[in-house]
């Protein structure tokens, strides 16, 4: 395997771990001195202790409750942003903010600074934060007070003790800290960074996949810099106890790689890397503390449960990553483990891990585990591991493996391939090569994420710009890609039902999921196998080359019903705690909230993954043997559109032939109707895409040709300059027009967002424009349909200013324009252009 992969340096990172990990300096003592973090989450951070039950088999508990925690966090802001602006951010975004600043100050960037609205901000995340997992909670308390008490007046002192314990948001001024897609956006716009910010979940691969991903758009010089983060701060008791119910949980310690490991203990913190490309670093003289030489996530496609590790997927990322540099398994001194302290996911990282090292020459290749002290991350381990490498790096040594009495089997059998410190060690240095390692991120749903990286010599790194190719073309006139298949399926409209209603059928024996099990997954996840499962009627994927990217926004329905499930005590207590009504009164309440619970099913294994918004790709890897890039981005409005970015970038990179792209969502959450995230009902469209390449070779099957621009590059060409004038609105397409054009003229107000894309389609200009006014945004989203009768002649018109007049003509047809309420839109309209709406079908209530 042989690919070519533009080097990355990073220029700046930073960290908040457990420990006391406060900075790279105070985490770097965490490492030698082994300063645990692990400590009780009960005392720390559960709202009731009764959570904690040593019985493994009862219900709604967990036998866990330990965590990495974070000692005495604050931000520190410096001059960046004033004490209020941070006060109004959750924890997470406070994270990211605060590892941000690390890696900006590390590489001489402070406020004002120019370079700064370069940078773009991608955020590896999973579960959103806390404050999400808590208003949902809140909202279906109250819906089920509602059904419990359905007299409005007799249930007023109830909603008012469910107030005070779960406050509601007030959507104008408070819901960037609660809803999922606002974690990043926020924190670009206080630190004066670039309007793109992107959430990317690969579940507990997020930490590298961020990176992985950030290397997409600098391979093509979208953006000379980006800062990558991965990020948790969700210790929520719902997480806890779904994960017990699979049993990966420790009850004791976090020892990683040893052979008496007894499961994980969760952890929260984060960590950032900024990155840019190495030639611009040595270009413009900038300190360099790490180059990234490869990069790669890949799937296990076909294979066992969800969250099952697969050997076949670890190879795969790692022997993709060292493909970048051209590496063989001598080139690699030391692999940082994703090693999380289970009986199995250690033994298969391991296995794969000694097929990547046999037959070295060079002994045994160096392993190292963090975990041990500040428990597992999730998103944020990846980049925890990578930061700690580079520390190693930077102190010329190998880091010890604390915990470790007893090594793993696999490690004391083979001497010859693992080698694992148990005190500092000396890092050697080979004359004809910098140190080199490779780090490991595994998640569920089978994604995979491994980056092989060295240190900086600026001699043997100034020879390698002069003789390395760019791995992917740059492209200032955006990405297009070939749309050759589409699938698409609806659930009942929005209004229909709350957030207690499981009202989504499901073709349980046609997928070979179990009836029990189908009430745990979310109506996303359904309704994606759906839609898929027409598409690839139509076409066969190649699963080594195809990749999956969802655009959708994060939250999934079911964790509002599974929380309300786990976390029944904490309603009750405060339906218990209503003033003015007589005891027996309140009992009677309580009897019928919790009655309502009981039709929920009990958190089993297969919950976790079940509300997980990864999994909604996941599945689809799953089931249809999907072995590519695989990974659900929340852009909010404009998450679809980012999807097929970042496909047709993976495309363009040769990383895959075949990428599905799309949009699932089937959430009526609160919090995503305040957004403006939720108008578009419970549906799932997806598409399967091809290279440009491959479609000036195979016209006959192209269906539509997709260019993809970012609001940036649309201002800096001149291309679909007129879209912010269009107002024509879109529900004038839902039937034949005529002649005379559209009618009717709407404006759309949106806030919180500052991001968006340029969409056209094989002659269709899908331009998505936001422009920030105050606190408000203001959006106008455009549509522009004209004939073309080649994928050269759609990309020719594409390249064309737009036109704001619908009733002008040219040599290219008419044009036809409509307003989009949102992003979740673009899929709903490319579905219409391409004439396949006659097959859409319903999945209706129950």
């Amino acid at each position: 395997m042989s690919m070519s992969y533009s080097s990355l340096a990073i220029i700046g990172f930073g960290c908040d771990l457990p420990g006391g990990s406060n900075g790279a300096e105070s985490y770097w003592d965490t490492i030698i001195q082994g300063r645990s973090g692990i400590k009780s989450s009960r005392d720390q951070r559960w709202n009731y202790s009764g959570y904690l039950d040593a019985d493994r088999t009862a219900p709604e508990r967990t036998y866990c409750g330990l965590g990495g925690l974070l000692d005495d966090f604050t931000v520190r802001p410096g001059r960046w942003c004033s004490y209020a602006a941070v006060e109004k951010l959750n924890r997470t975004q406070m994270l990211i903010l605060d590892t941000a600043i690390q890696a900006l100050g590390m590489a001489g960037m402070a406020p004002g600074d120019s370079r700064l609205k370069e940078i773009s901000l991608i955020v590896g995340n999973m579960l959103a934060d806390e404050a999400y997992d808590h208003e949902v909670l809140g909202e279906i308390a109250r819906l089920a007070l509602q059904e419990a008490v359905p007299d409005p007046e007799e249930r007023r002192p109830y909603e008012a003790s469910l107030d005070h314990s779960f406050p509601v948001v007030d959507a104008n001024a408070d819901s960037a800290g609660v809803v999922p897609s606002a974690l990043a956006h926020p924190v670009a716009t206080l630190l004066g960074l670039q309007d793109r910010a992107l959430v990317v979940d690969g579940a507990c691969a997020s930490g590298l996949l961020v990176v992985d991903a950030a290397a997409r758009y600098l391979h093509d010089r979208t953006s000379p810099f980006v800062l990558a983060v991965g990020a948790m701060a969700n210790m929520a008791i719902t997480g806890n106890v779904s994960f017990s119910k699979i049993g990966g949980l420790s009850e004791t310690d976090s020892t990683p790689l040893d052979e008496n490991a007894s499961g994980l203990v969760p952890g929260e913190g984060a960590g950032a890397v900024l990155l840019c490309p190495l030639a611009y670093a040595l270009e413009h003289g900038m300190t360099v503390y790490g180059v990234i030489r490869g990069s790669a996530t890949r799937t296990d496609g076909r294979g066992r449960a969800i969250y099952a590790p697969n050997m076949r997927g670890q190879v795969s990322a790692m022997r993709h990553a060292m493909a970048g540099g051209n590496f063989v398994a001598d080139d690699i001194d030391h692999i940082e483990t994703h090693a999380t302290g289970t009986k199995a996911g250690d033994t298969e990282e391991l296995l794969s891990v000694k097929e990547i090292a046999s037959g070295r020459c060079s002994g045994p290749v160096s392993l190292g585990s963090v975990k041990s002290l500040t428990g597992h991350g999730f998103p944020a381990a990846g980049i925890a591991n990578l930061v700690k490498v580079l520390l190693c790096m930077q102190h010329e040594c190998f880091a010890p493996v604390h915990g470790v009495k007893t090594p793993h089997k696999l490690i004391r059998e083979n001497p010859d391939i693992f080698a694992l410190h148990r005190e500092p060690a000396t890092w050697p240095v080979s004359d004809s090569r910098p140190r080199r390692a490779l780090v490991n991120a595994f998640g569920f749903g089978g994604v995979n994420s491994s980056v092989c990286v060295e240190q900086f010599d600026k001699q043997y790194h100034a020879n390698l710009v002069r003789t390395e190719s760019d791995a992917v073309r740059p492209s200032g006139n955006g990405r297009a890609v070939a749309i050759v298949a589409t699938g698409r399926c609806q659930a009942t409209a929005m209004d229909n039902g709350t957030l207690l209603d499981d009202d989504i059928d499901f073709d349980w024996r046609y997928f070979k999921v179990p009836p029990v099990l189908v009430p745990h997954m979310d109506g996303a996840q359904r309704l994606a196998l759906e839609a898929t499962r027409r598409l690839l009627a139509e076409r066969q994927i190649d699963p080594d080359r195809c990749g999956i990217v969802l655009g959708q926004p994060a939250g999934l329905e079911v964790l509002a019903r599974r929380s309300f499930k786990i976390r029944l005590p904490e309603v009750v207590s405060a339906l218990r705690s209503t003033q003015s009504v007589d005891s027996r009164d309140i009992e009677a309440v309580v009897s019928g909230v919790e009655k309502i619970s009981s039709s929920i099913p009990a958190t089993v294994e297969a919950s976790l993954p079940g509300y997980m918004d990864n999994i909604v790709a996941g599945r689809l890897a799953n089931v249809f043997d999907v072995r590519g890039p695989s990974m659900v981005l929340d852009a909010g409005e404009a998450s679809f559109a980012a999807s097929v970015d970042l496909a047709a970038r993976y495309l363009d990179a040769g990383e895959c032939d075949q990428m599905i792209v799309g949009s699932a969502f089937a959430s009526r959450s609160r919090v995503h109707r305040a957004a403006g995230l939720a108008s578009q009902g419970r549906n799932a469209s997806v598409m399967l895409v091809r290279s440009l390449e491959w479609a000036r070779k195979h016209p006959e099957e192209v269906l539509a040709v997709v260019e993809v621009k970012t609001v940036s590059e649309v201002e800096h060409d001149g291309g679909f300059s007129n879209s912010a004038n269009a107002g024509w609105v879109l529900e004038t397409m839902a039937t034949p027009q005529n002649d005379s054009g559209w009618s009717e003229q709407a404006t759309v107000a949106q806030s919180g967002r500052k991001f968006g894309y340029s969409v056209g389609v094989y002659g269709t200009v899908l331009s998505y424009d936001e422009k920030s006014n105050g606190e408000s945004v203001s959006m106008s989203t455009s549509l522009h349909l004209a004939a073309a009768d080649s994928p050269e002649e759609g990309l020719r018109l594409l390249s064309r200013p737009a036109v704001a007049n619908a009733d002008k003509e040219n040599e290219c047809g008419r044009f036809r324009m409509a307003v989009l309420d949102s992003d979740m839109e673009l899929a709903e309209v490319i579905w219409r252009f391409l004439g396949q709406r006659g097959r859409e079908e319903e999945l209706v209530r129950k």
